[in-house]
């Protein structure tokens, strides 16, 4: 299978959202860090990652809306690079 551009932009965004968390799951230095960055809480924890440190409910809704725009992007992408191959086709 070929990979293209749209896969390679995938696989970073994933990493971009999946990596921190599984850090600081694991990492207690990168725990520490992301609660003092304050992207992780403890207070008010609606998700918790570890210990009693997670998301609240504003993180947890800003983790959806760049989910939903990363969808959206991918979406895009997908629907270029089909209008580009059918009107290579043509």
């Amino acid at each position: 299978m070929k990979e293209n551009d749209t896969d390679t932009l995938i696989y970073i965004l994933a990493g971009m959202i999946l990596v921190p968390p599984l850090l600081a799951k694991f990492i207690p230095g990168v725990r520490d860090t992301l609660v003092n960055w304050r992207v992780l809480v403890t207070d008010n924890v609606l998700i918790p990652i570890h210990d009693g440190i997670g998301l609240d409910l504003p993180r947890v809704l800003i983790v959806l809306c760049v989910v939903g725009a990363i969808v959206s992007l991918i979406v895009l992408l997908l629907r270029i690079r089909a209008a580009r191959k059918e009107k290579a086709e043509k």
